[in-house]
C-alpha cells in the first residue's frame, strides 16, 4: 500500500458527510466547489472540529495535499510553486530536486503534507484563517500552508546539501576502505569509511539525519522516538544509505 494509500486509508467506508464533500469538490463550476466547502465547514464547525466527520476529511486533505506535493517535486514544479505564493525560495542547483528518487520524493512529501495538516485545525479552522466566504476552497488553502512547509523543507535539504558539500571536499580523494557493511555499526563505518562520507551529498535530508543520530548512537527506535517515525521506517533509510554507497562504488565513486 503506498503511502497516499495510507493517509486515505485506501478501500475505507467514507461517511456520508465527506463522500458527499469529495462529490462535490469534482464539478467544473468553482460555485459549486465552494458551496460544498462551506457545508463541510458548518457540520464541522457545530462539531467542535473533531470527532470522525473531522478525521475523515483530514485524511482525505492529507491525500490531496500529497498528490499534490509529490507530483510537483517529481515534474521539478515545486519550486516555481512556491515562488508563485512566498517572497524567498532556494534556487534549484542548491536543493538538487533531480536528484530525488520517486521513493525520496514521496517521503518528503509525506513529511511536507504530515507538517501542514497538524496546525490546519487551529490556524486554518479553529483560528478563522480560512473562511467560507473568502473565495479558496479547502483544498486550495490546504495546498497553500503545504507550499509554506515545503519551502521550509527544501531550504533545510540546501542547507544539509551545502554541509555536505563543504564536508566531502576534504576528503582524501585517494583514501578509500571497504564497502559499507551490515557487520559494522554505521556509526563506525561513518568514523573509518570516506567512502560513505562521499555519498553524503546524494542523501535526502532525513537520510542524513537518520545517518548522524545512529554515528551518535541512538537505537532505531530512539531515532523513531526523536523524529516521530517509525523504527521500520529508520532501518530503512539507514538501508538507503548503504545502497546509494554501494551503487556509488560501483559507478566508480561519480557523484
Amino acid at each position: 500500500m503506498s503511502d497516499l494509500d495510507r493517509f486515505r486509508n485506501g478501500g475505507r467506508h467514507k461517511r456520508k458527510t465527506t463522500a458527499a464533500w469529495v462529490k462535490s469538490t469534482k464539478p467544473s463550476e468553482e460555485s459549486e466547489r465552494l458551496a460544498g466547502d462551506r457545508e463541510l465547514y458548518e457540520i464541522l464547525r457545530e462539531q467542535g472540529y473533531q470527532g470522525k466527520d473531522y478525521d475523515d476529511f483530514e485524511i482525505e486533505l492529507m491525500g490531496y495535499g500529497f498528490a499534490c506535493i509529490k507530483k510537483w517535486i517529481l515534474t521539478k514544479e515545486l519550486l516555481a510553486k512556491c515562488d508563485e505564493k512566498l517572497n524567498f525560495v532556494p534556487k534549484e542547483e542548491d536543493v538538487r530536486l533531480d536528484l530525488l528518487t520517486s521513493d525520496e520524493a514521496e517521503e518528503i512529501a509525506q513529511d511536507i503534507v504530515v507538517e501542514s495538516v497538524l496546525g490546519f485545525r487551529e490556524d486554518a479552522l479553529v483560528g478563522g484563517k480560512w473562511s467560507p466566504t473568502g473565495g479558496a476552497s479547502l483544498k486550495t488553502f490546504f495546498v497553500g500552508r503545504c507550499l509554506i512547509e515545503a519551502c521550509k523543507v527544501l531550504k533545510q535539504r540546501a542547507r544539509a546539501l551545502k554541509r555536505a558539500a563543504r564536508y566531502i571536499q576534504k576528503v582524501e580523494e585517494d583514501d578509500w576502505l571497504e564497502l559499507p557493511s551490515r557487520d559494522m555499526p554505521l556509526e563506525t563505518q561513518f568514523e573509518l569509511d570516506d567512502e560513505l562520507r562521499r555519498v553524503a551529498g546524494l542523501l535526502s535530508d532525513k537520510e542524513l539525519e537518520v545517518a548522524r543520530l545512529r554515528a551518535e548512537g541512538l537505537s532505531a527506535k530512539e531515532i523513531a522516538d526523536r523524529l516521530g517515525t517509525l523504527p521500520r521506517s529508520v532501518n530503512k533509510a539507514l538501508e538507503r544509505v548503504r545502497a546509494k554507497a554501494r551503487k556509488h562504488r560501483n559507478e566508480g565513486g561519480v557523484a
